[in-house]
């Protein structure tokens, strides 16, 4: 059993505009990220992903679909599917995102 108190532990930055705090199972993996405004992201991978929106304001696309997310509200798709974000508002989004299986913790 591992115990993470996620809120006390600093944001490790990832790369410009992102930064990322984990708690790594053996089947799942939850991340607690933060984008900095105008950060923009556009990749697939092989991990399903499961979000919901804490702070800020993001616009998600899936392939080529958009939708504005705000706190509260939140996503799932499909593993290997084209997704990027893009934080639409003047403050960082904060958002919980779950994958399985784990992402490793070098990306």
């Amino acid at each position: 059993m591992t115990i993470r108190q996620l809120s006390r532990l600093p944001y490790r930055r990832r790369r410009e505009g992102l930064s990322i705090k984990t708690l790594t199972g053996e089947k799942t993996q939850l991340c607690m990220i933060r984008l900095d405004p105008g950060m923009k992201t556009d990749h697939q991978h092989s991990y399903e992903p499961l979000g919901y929106i804490l702070s800020g304001q993001i616009d998600l696309m899936i392939e080529e679909k958009h939708q504005t997310l705000q706190p509260g509200d939140a996503y799932h798709f499909p593993s290997n599917v084209q997704h990027g974000f893009h934080v639409t508002g003047s403050r960082p989004v904060e958002y919980i995102e779950i994958f399985t299986p784990p992402k490793p913790e070098t990306e």
